[in-house]
């Protein structure tokens, strides 16, 4: 007969019960989930530590080579059902949970030389959300897009 590790009674298991099984493992985080970036706290899964954004940098991706074709990174394309040209991109941040990020966020991303904040909104001038080309696309703020947008409508 062996003893429980949390209460110390007697059983034939390491744990009397599922009880002190999980009250054994509460507030403890091993060595292995510190070391692939969890945070110690009260519960294991208490959070990821992230790098800031503004160390993210277009140059420090090894899939981004501004000398290249777009294409040569991304050979998968599908558009949206709202219209949005979309490009398999799986190391990109922003990328979506299948590896896709909008075409027209990569072309301002290449323009601009970095990654767009999450509060950046690129907007197609002529409306017309396939047509990706440079000199249509603007970059605004949530609140400047919608008020833009207000205007167009009530036109």
């Amino acid at each position: 007969m062996a003893n429980c590790k949390y209460c110390n009674k007697e059983c034939k298991r390491k744990y009397c019960n599922y009880e002190c099984y999980w009250a054994s493992k509460k507030g403890k985080s091993t060595e292995h989930l510190k070391s692939i970036g969890f945070q110690s706290g009260n519960k294991i899964n208490s959070g990821r530590i992230r790098k800031d954004v503004t160390e993210r940098n277009i140059n420090n991706n090894p899939m981004w080579n501004s000398n290249k074709q777009k294409e040569e990174h991304t050979p998968f394309t599908l558009i949206t059902h709202n219209g949005y040209i979309m490009d398999l991109f799986k190391s990109h941040p922003n990328a979506d949970s299948k590896g896709y990020v909008r075409r027209h966020r990569l072309v301002m991303e290449r323009k601009i030389d970095r990654y767009l904040r999450d509060d950046e909104i690129v907007h197609h001038i002529d409306l017309d959300k396939k047509n990706n080309h440079i000199d249509n696309l603007k970059i605004m703020t949530k609140s400047t897009h919608m008020k833009l947008h207000s205007k167009l409508r009530a036109q």
